[in-house]
């Protein structure tokens, strides 16, 4: 078990996170999700809504690997 903010947590779950955390920022760094969220259409910010909440999605399966998560995509 790892101790992490949130308390007690399995490794596998931490790993999920920080894996997705890293995907999203490889395809949407900060600064590109703030700038849609300011002057994005509706359009481009309900594909990045859509991206990160599968992003989401997967790290909260049980078993996530890394392959299923390379094949969401923006």
């Amino acid at each position: 078990m790892i101790v992490t903010e949130k308390g007690l947590e399995r490794p596998a779950v931490v790993w999920a996170r920080d894996t997705c955390a890293a995907y999203i920022h490889r395809h949407y760094p900060v600064h590109v999700q703030l700038n849609v969220l300011r002057t994005g259409s509706e359009d481009e910010r309900k594909k990045m809504s859509a991206f990160i909440d599968a992003c989401r999605a997967w790290s909260n399966q049980s078993s996530a690997t890394s392959a299923e998560l390379e094949k969401i995509k923006p």
